[in-house]
């Protein structure tokens, strides 16, 4: 695919983009077969949702295009391999628009960082988010039954 943003979560020497699936390296791996990994994808930046079963610790990775601060790391340049991102906030889940990313934390408040101009794209990020949440808050009930 196309990587001239970085969104292959690689360098690529004098070429934009790379027809070879190719493992990204930078991301931990862990003991355990019983993680949960989730990947969404923006126009041009890639989130990744690792949940691993040591008190459900969420870690989250992203890189790729970041010029409208989609990435959520306070600046504004491109990342061309995983950076956690989203350190200081306990993640339920998370996901790309075009050119944004959308976080619902363990309080079920949604952050969102990147550009709102996509309102369409971020609408409809929202709404999944939105009935995300309401699965959580389903089966939160049901387990305390």
């Amino acid at each position: 695919g196309e990587n001239k943003y970085g969104q292959l979560g690689r360098s690529i020497e004098g070429k934009k983009f790379d027809p070879t699936p190719t493992l990204v390296q930078g991301i931990p791996t862990f003991a355990t077969k019983e993680i949960k990994v989730a990947v969404d994808c923006g126009w041009s930046h890639t989130i990744v949702h690792v949940t691993t079963p040591i008190n459900g610790e969420s870690l989250i990775f992203g890189w790729g295009r970041n010029d409208k601060g989609q990435l959520g790391l306070g600046t504004r340049q491109n990342v061309m391999a995983p950076a956690v991102l989203f350190k200081d906030k306990t993640t339920r889940m998370v996901a790309c628009g075009s050119e944004c990313t959308m976080l619902v934390d363990s309080e079920f408040r949604i952050w969102g960082c990147g550009w709102n101009e996509q309102y369409v794209s971020l609408l409809v990020v929202l709404l999944c988010c939105c009935f995300a949440l309401l699965i959580l808050i389903i089966n939160s009930i049901s387990t305390q039954r």
